[in-house]
């Protein structure tokens, strides 16, 4: 018997009856087509993808672009693997992210240009007043700015280059990585925290690093006091301690 195969024979022996480790095979994905489908999984560019909000928070994008810098080839491609981008896809061929936008920013700022996308909703066939609608009742789309004054779906950036800063979403995503937070699933949490902590002005007069981490220990151990009660909000199935008014988004006074 030649030796490779024997080799090989004795390879799969040794993984059917349990005495070596089985190999994951990695699943691969192509470059997306023209014509995408409903759960389909392809890399995109990040250029093409429209954003569902006004804002990021810029120093959060720093940070993640230190952490990205400092990864090593393998390390990244898997790192973009992992952070796969929901989509929706609209009419004429356009293709909204509904997460992400902190990472693809960050991505795209270390001149990678496509990431891998995820598609779970089509609603290509709609008109733009229907998609629009479907949007807004599904929570997919965050239509406040980043001082939290209500918007229309018209005045939404075309790409992520475009996205204002909000300070308060950074420091959201400062205090959430501080613990002191929990995700509750509700669409676009952060900025409803940003709001709350801008409420209490937690970033007046700070420009420094210093000062930057002296205000995020100061809303971590304010968030910390808080008691844990929230006010109804008008998503389904979760909470949420804020409401919203023809002047933007408030906090609960319980808080």
């Amino acid at each position: 018997m030649n030796l490779k195969k024997r080799a090989s024979g004795l390879l799969l022996a040794g993984i059917s009856l349990g005495f070596l480790p089985q190999v994951q095979i990695e699943k691969r994905y192509e470059p997306c087509g023209t014509v995408l489908q409903k759960k389909q999984r392809c890399w995109l560019e990040i250029a093409k993808l429209r954003p569902t909000q006004f804002a990021v928070g810029f120093r959060w994008i720093a940070i993640k672009n230190i952490e990205i810098s400092k990864m090593s080839k393998e390390e990244l491609f898997q790192y973009r693997k992992d952070k796969k981008v929901p989509i929706i896809l609209g009419p004429d061929q356009s293709y909204f992210m509904i997460d992400r936008h902190h990472t693809l920013s960050a991505l795209f700022d270390n001149r990678i240009e496509e990431a891998l996308i995820e598609v779970v909703q089509d609603w290509s066939k709609l008109s733009w007043k229907q998609f629009w609608q479907e949007m807004e009742q599904s929570h997919n789309v965050y239509l406040f700015d980043e001082q939290g004054r209500k918007k229309t779906a018209l005045e939404l950036p075309l790409r992520l280059k475009s996205l204002k800063d909000d300070p308060y979403r950074s420091l959201a995503s400062l205090v959430a990585k501080h613990g002191r937070f929990e995700k509750t699933g509700i669409p676009f949490e952060e900025f409803y925290w940003a709001r709350l902590f801008q409420s209490k002005a937690f970033l007046k007069n700070v420009v420094s690093d210093k000062d930057w981490e002296q205000a995020t220990e100061t809303a971590t151990s304010w968030r910390k006091t808080q008691p844990h009660r929230h006010r109804s909000h008008s998503l389904p199935r979760v909470s949420c301690p804020f409401e919203h008014s023809s002047q933007g988004i408030q906090p609960v006074r319980s808080y």
